[in-house]
């Protein structure tokens, strides 16, 4: 069945309309009149089919990963589990049946996914994906995990909190407590991107931080009621990509994905989409697009850095 997280919450509320980008340029995007108070859907779950979520690219094969949920009447031959795309041949193969979360490459084999069960929460568990064998690497829930590739850490959220774990000796840590949620680590290991939770959760942004949890720097000027979520580094350290929810001209809440150029702060639009992934080797950008002609349903979409050159690759 459909999960929502932290962010994207199935609910109704009461929305004050502000300006979009503050510190960011919007390239573009409308911004709704000021005082004008409106009530708006905040996750476009399908009712019934199913949705495509979680793209995670492998930094050096032609793979990637991503999560399939059922809604209400999907279609007999389609189950719910962890799911890979081959990009030369567009290929879509079940990794393995099952109730997961956002998955993240550990290496070129081998991928780490919080499995959900009937008692809740998300033990880690890393798969590889010839012997889709599952091994459990830790006992507490575990959301959002982000792999170094220096090292053997992985950084994860845990109740609006970041924390650390070495899969070598299953020692974990606090990294930051409270308000801070889906983390991810540069390509060098040094720093963390996350989405900070401000103005008591009615906004939230995107800021870096320092690996123990010090020097907080916030990219975006926080405003109320607009939602910077799910951040991902270049490989060059100089850009992050993220959504972004916001209420477009017509009053309805629109999810875009942006790229943020770090030295200079600014934002430039690229796409309407959710839960981005940036792809280093072939640079281009994995997303969740919403197929408004299939009543809202989510599948995994690809473009360019500029949002040129946009498929669907999931069906």
């Amino acid at each position: 069945m459909f999960r929502c997280d932290k962010t994207h919450i199935i609910a109704f509320l009461l929305l004050s309309a502000v300006t979009l980008f503050s510190a960011c340029s919007t390239n573009g995007i409308n911004e709704p009149e000021e005082d004008e108070w409106i009530v708006i859907p905040i996750f476009p779950i399908p009712s019934f089919g199913y949705a495509d979520r979680y793209p995670a690219a492998n930094p050096n094969s032609e793979l990637v990963a991503f999560i399939r949920d059922l809604g209400t009447s999907p279609p007999d031959s389609v189950k719910e589990g962890l799911y890979l795309i081959n990009l030369f041949s567009r290929d879509v193969s079940l990794l393995i049946e099952g109730t997961f979360g956002r998955p993240a490459w550990l290496d070129t084999s081998t991928i780490l996914v919080p499995l959900y069960s009937s008692a809740g929460g998300g033990r880690l568990f890393s798969i590889n994906i010839q012997s889709k064998e599952l091994i459990p690497i830790s006992t507490d829930p575990v959301s959002n995990p982000s792999v170094s590739r220096t090292d053997s850490i992985v950084v994860y959220d845990y109740e609006a909190s970041l924390r650390a774990l070495d899969i070598k000796t299953h020692y974990s840590w606090e990294i930051i407590d409270g308000g801070f949620n889906m983390p991810s680590l540069s390509a060098d290991g040094d720093l963390i991107a996350a989405q900070e939770i401000v103005l008591s959760g009615s906004a939230s942004t995107i800021s870096i931080l320092d690996t123990n949890g010090s020097n907080v720097v916030r990219l975006i000027d926080p405003r109320l009621d607009y939602y910077y979520t799910y951040p991902t580094w270049s490989d060059t350290g100089l850009y992050i990509v993220c959504e972004v929810l916001f209420m477009n001209e017509d009053n309805i809440s629109e999810y875009r994905i942006i790229m943020i150029d770090i030295a200079l702060r600014k934002c430039s639009d690229i796409t309407e989409g959710l839960y981005p992934c940036y792809s280093n080797n072939i640079q281009q950008i994995f997303y969740s697009g919403i197929v408004r002609d299939r009543n809202n349903q989510m599948r995994i979409f690809m473009c360019n850095i500029t949002g040129g050159e946009k498929e669907q690759i999931t069906y």
